[in-house]
């Protein structure tokens, strides 16, 4: 085929192609601003509860879908599925309750993603079990969280857990 023929058919081609596709459907074009924040800031705050303090098995399934992926700085890269996740809190941090988190106020932001859901990034501090059982401030560090609307469930599909450094007062 020449060229010509081929960019005399090329917007037929371009209008076949267009008309398979399914529609695509924005899961947050109706939301507001502080609706999408109220809603992802609940589940994110929901997903660190039931992970360090309420050790929610059920919850933490719904919102780990099995393409989840996990980058530390520290520690590297998880591309594990949910049932990882359920039995490393449930074997650790819910037996042990070893870390207590704690959201650093007024440090999130969160942006659309439209097509998909939304971003998040906040900082956290980190407490940490000392010898007499308190918990004592270990850590601070920051993360940003992906987050998929799925037939209204929210699922968090990447999170980036980074900047980790130790503390500069341990009174805080």
């Amino acid at each position: 085929m020449n060229v010509v023929k081929f960019l005399l058919i090329l917007p037929t081609l371009i209008f076949a192609a267009q008309a398979q596709e399914p529609e695509r459907v924005d899961p947050i074009a109706d939301l507001s601003q502080a609706e999408l924040e109220q809603q992802v800031l609940a589940v994110d705050n929901a997903m660190f509860e039931a992970a360090f303090g309420g050790c929610d098995a059920e919850l933490l399934k719904k919102v780990f879908p099995d393409d989840h992926e996990f980058f530390h700085d520290l520690v590297g890269a998880s591309h594990d599925s949910e049932a990882y996740w359920i039995g490393l809190f449930d074997e650790y941090f819910c037996t042990e309750k070893p870390i207590k988190r704690e959201l650093v106020a007024g440090s999130h932001k969160v942006y659309p993603m439209h097509y998909y859901g939304a971003l998040v990034y906040g900082e956290n501090r980190y407490y940490m079990k000392n010898k007499e059982g308190e918990y004592e401030l270990d850590d601070t560090g920051k993360y940003m969280h992906l987050w998929r609307l799925n037939d209204g469930q929210w699922e968090l599909t990447r999170a980036i857990s980074y900047d980790h450094q130790p503390p500069t007062d341990k009174t805080e």
